[in-house]
């Protein structure tokens, strides 16, 4: 079996000088090659059709000495520009905005604040040269000129806020108190406060922390807004504080009383008789008193009856009368005084080593008691203790004495202050 190929067959062929005797591809083929030498025209005769560089920056700098009057560019009209060259269409074509840089002229004339309008020049920066400027669009630039100047402010609050009977709000607590405003000078001059604004609606009865925008005014009343005008922080952290309020009764305690002493209540005034407190509900179901601390017997008497005491409270309760001290008069009106001398005079808890003399031979004591027991009280019922144990001594000194009045009133005490004394020795 063999192959054989047929000797008759035709092979077609395509030609592409046959197309340019159709119609239609000869008008495609015209216009494509129009499009085609435009481009490369424009591309390549530079020299002819300039071509035009977007967005290159305007540069303005104020002279060294404005600078150094502390003169400041606060707004330009204009921050880019359009710069058409021409030239090597090599060059021409490399070129980007960044390979020019376009700045303001005559800035010298800059002399106080106000607007000023300079001319504007391109200069070539970098390695590409080969070219010239044809035109730049815009051609000048207006600038705004001013001193620049800081300012300290505080800040004021302006929150509005409500709660009920059963709770207090302390006064707005901000992050800062102050901010600082930097900016043109002529605008900083308006400025009369700077301010935070907030209206909470619910009715506060726990504590609640927001952020809010500092608005500055000027002494109208009138809302400042500048975007020239900077401040060291736009916003603060408002801190309401919300605690649970009571009313809690003011006491007082006794101080070198005798052991059955008794004082009638009534006989007691304490100004003001309560205090308004806030604290945490937790803190608040731990306190039922308000306590001064004590009364001093011993400065107590019918010409020295009423002490003005320190109101302290225990760290976080918060006196909510703005009250810081309180009053306790008594009424002895009924009491009288006595002096009797005693020589009778007791040491204790001294050290075992040694042994103590009282040199004091006698000691005039000052008895305060009811007018209707005063003299039946002598000098047996009146004790006086010299207490050692924190006195570390060896030879002759002056000890305080501590006078006690056993009377069955209940209500007699020493008054006044008294030393005696003694004389130690080593055994």
């Amino acid at each position: 079996m063999s192959n054989q190929t047929p000797k008759n067959k035709k092979k077609k062929s395509f030609g592409i000088p046959k197309l340019f005797y159709n119609d239609r591809f000869v008008l495609i083929f015209s216009i494509l090659a129009a499009i085609i030498l435009w481009f490369i025209m424009a591309t390549v005769n530079t020299n002819e059709r300039p071509r035009m560089i977007y967005d290159v920056p305007i540069e303005v700098t104020l002279s060294d000495s404005a600078l150094e009057e502390g003169y400041k560019i606060y707004g330009q009209n204009e921050v880019t520009a359009r710069v058409s060259v021409k030239g090597n269409s090599l060059t021409v074509n490399q070129i980007k905005n960044t390979d020019i840089q376009v700045v303001a002229q005559e800035v010298s004339s800059v002399s106080g604040a106000g607007e000023y309008t300079f001319n504007l020049v391109a200069v070539k920066k970098g390695q590409l040269t080969d070219y010239e400027v044809v035109s730049i669009e815009p051609g000048t630039v207006v600038v705004e000129v001013d001193k620049s100047k800081e300012m300290t402010l505080p800040i004021e609050s302006k929150i509005n806020y409500t709660t009920d009977e059963n709770h207090y709000i302390s006064a707005p607590e901000l992050s800062t108190s102050s901010v600082k405003i930097s900016g043109p000078e002529a605008v900083l001059n308006t400025i009369a406060s700077a301010v935070v604004e907030y209206d909470v609606r619910e009715t506060l009865q726990e504590t609640k922390t927001f952020s809010t925008k500092i608005n500055l005014y000027d002494s109208s009343g009138n809302l400042i807004e500048d975007d020239r005008v900077t401040l060291s922080t736009d916003s603060v952290d408002v801190t309401l504080t919300v605690l649970n309020r009571k009313e809690l009764p003011i006491t007082f305690s006794y101080k070198n009383q005798p052991s059955n002493f008794e004082f009638d209540e009534s006989k007691i005034k304490i100004t003001p008789e309560t205090l308004d407190v806030g604290a945490s509900a937790d803190m608040l179901n731990n306190l039922s008193e308000v306590n001064l601390g004590e009364v001093d017997l011993s400065q107590l008497s019918p010409d020295t009856n009423t002490f003005v005491m320190d109101i302290i409270l225990p760290d976080g309760v918060r006196n909510l009368s703005n009250v810081t001290t309180a009053t306790v008069e008594f009424d002895l009106s009924d009491f009288a005084t006595k002096t009797i001398e005693i020589n009778n005079f007791n040491v204790t808890n001294l050290d075992t080593s040694k042994s103590a003399t009282v040199t004091t031979r006698s000691l005039s004591v000052t008895i305060v008691a009811p007018q209707s027991v005063i003299e039946e009280i002598s000098a047996d019922a009146i004790s006086a203790e010299i207490d050692m144990s924190s006195i570390n001594v060896t030879g002759s000194t002056e000890v305080p004495v501590t006078i006690t009045v056993n009377s069955d009133s209940g209500k007699a005490w020493a008054y006044g202050s008294y030393t005696v004394n003694i004389n130690v020795r080593r055994t």
